[in-house]
């Protein structure tokens, strides 16, 4: 589903750009900074690392289709179940997706964790890859709630999801640049995704994508992203659980 916006960012740029994708967001960062990938689409905890370990700055984030540059986290249950908030998840099960994600990890934790909630008052827990996943599983029961970002529970919502709680605003995801990237095809790439919302031919490659990346691009900092480095060096401490990386200022 990517291929299309890479095709585009070949024609904009005028630089030959090629997809690959990762088993994991560890193996995303790990390769930004050995140079074996020049740009990566990240989420803003993967960023945190990939901007830590090797200094490797955002170019852009996303848009959204509503035009805002934010997204948020959701906690959900199954229509049917008797769990109407938060305070009612001690000893249930949660599935939550991949360690490094920020809506379907990082900030349902923080979310659990103000409600009064750490992970040793679940009953059980386990991590998914996909938000998708953990929206299937708690739709068959086998889990009592989990957390997936906004737009995948809306997805889901016809067929039982029911979201019981909704983050704060979190910022998209940016469009990470390689430090071993040469900085003139850095220029070139950012202006073809900043441009892209205002080319009818980027309209209809953004039209494709996630409804997260549907507003196109626009210049992203390391500003933007302070409030989540404060959440993970501040949420090992409210889950009860050190399993994040210390990501400092």
């Amino acid at each position: 589903r990517y291929q299309p916006l890479i095709d585009y960012l070949s024609r904009a740029a005028g630089v030959q750009v090629e997809l690959h994708l990762e088993k994991s967001y560890p193996d995303v960062v790990n390769k930004l900074g050995e140079g074996k990938m020049s740009f990566a689409l990240l989420g803003p905890l993967t960023y945190l690392d990939a901007y830590k370990r090797f200094d490797a700055p955002p170019i852009a984030k996303s848009k959204t289709d509503r035009g805002e540059v934010f997204y948020r986290s959701v906690i959900v249950t199954d229509l049917d179940g008797s769990i109407k908030e938060v305070s009612q998840l001690v000893d249930k099960k949660f599935a939550f997706a991949a360690l490094w994600s920020t809506s379907g990890n990082l900030i349902p934790r923080y979310m659990l964790a103000w409600a009064g909630i750490h992970l040793d008052n679940l009953d059980f827990y386990r991590h998914y890859n996909y938000h998708d996943t953990v929206a299937k599983k708690v739709i068959s029961k086998e889990f009592d709630a989990g957390a997936v970002r906004l737009s995948t529970a809306k997805r889901y919502e016809p067929y039982g999801l029911h979201i019981i709680a909704t983050s704060e605003p979190i910022p998209t995801g940016p469009v990470v640049v390689s430090p071993h990237t040469p900085y003139p095809v850095v220029q070139k790439i950012q202006k073809a995704l900043l441009q892209m919302a205002e080319d009818k031919a980027g309209r209809e490659v953004l039209a494709k994508l996630d409804p997260d990346l549907q507003g196109g691009f626009v210049a992203a900092s390391d500003a933007d992203y302070a409030d989540i480095r404060q959440m993970i060096n501040a949420v090992p401490t409210g889950c009860g659980k050190g399993c994040h990386p210390q990501v400092a200022f």
